[in-house]
């Protein structure tokens, strides 16, 4: 990793990258910097593995703790469930009061469509507008406003593994009150195992 300060007070950085090596890789990476950390000017260099990025002190400080995250082996993949949904994957953006940066690993026999219609989910009914899906290792990484975050976070934990496990009877487990919110609800209703597309 270098880096260097420009005249503009932005700093300038080369994140060289170890694991997360193959093109598609890389370029979910970029991606992800650009649209959750929200850092326009990148750029990748596949041959070198590296990603320049030209951002704000505060910014950068973002893009480190999301380089961390995205250059890991597969290996290292929490698989227990309270590693793959814990708060230990959160970051407060600094310079900003109210955003927060959160990844989460879905369940491991998560299919990659799967990911897909959880990030529909959390976009449609958290409001949350920077989402983004990586596929090695699998994990959704996202950015929005601490209840925003809290909010998804819930419906992840209730989404999750809710195709391979036998519905919960009790409903009260199913609910979420929206904070800040006269009297919202955000309710999630499992169906039976043998519902088919059609039925849904």
């Amino acid at each position: 990793e270098r880096w260097a300060r420009d005249g503009s007070g932005d700093l300038v950085r080369v994140f060289y990258f170890r694991h997360s090596t193959t093109p598609q890789n890389l370029q979910e990476s970029s991606s992800i910097l650009r649209v959750v950390a929200a850092i326009p000017k990148l750029f990748i260099n596949t041959p070198t593995k590296a990603l320049a990025v030209r951002a704000t002190p505060d910014q950068m400080r973002t893009a480190e703790w999301l380089v961390a995250k995205l250059d890991k082996p597969a290996s290292e993949r929490p698989l227990a469930r309270q590693d793959r949904l814990s708060e230990a994957l959160e970051f407060r953006v600094p310079g900003e009061r109210d955003t927060v940066v959160r990844m989460f690993y879905p369940e491991p026999t998560a299919t990659p469509e799967e990911l897909v219609q959880v990030s529909f989910t959390i976009r449609a009914i958290a409001g949350i507008q920077w989402i983004f899906c990586f596929s090695e290792p699998q994990a959704l990484f996202l950015r929005g406003t601490a209840d925003q975050v809290a909010m998804s976070a819930w419906l992840v934990s209730e989404l999750d593994g809710l195709a391979t496990h036998s519905p919960d009877p009790a409903p009260a487990l199913h609910e979420y009150r929206v904070p800040g919110a006269a009297d919202d609800l955000v309710r999630v209703f499992p169906l039976p195992a043998a519902t088919t597309p059609r039925d849904f």
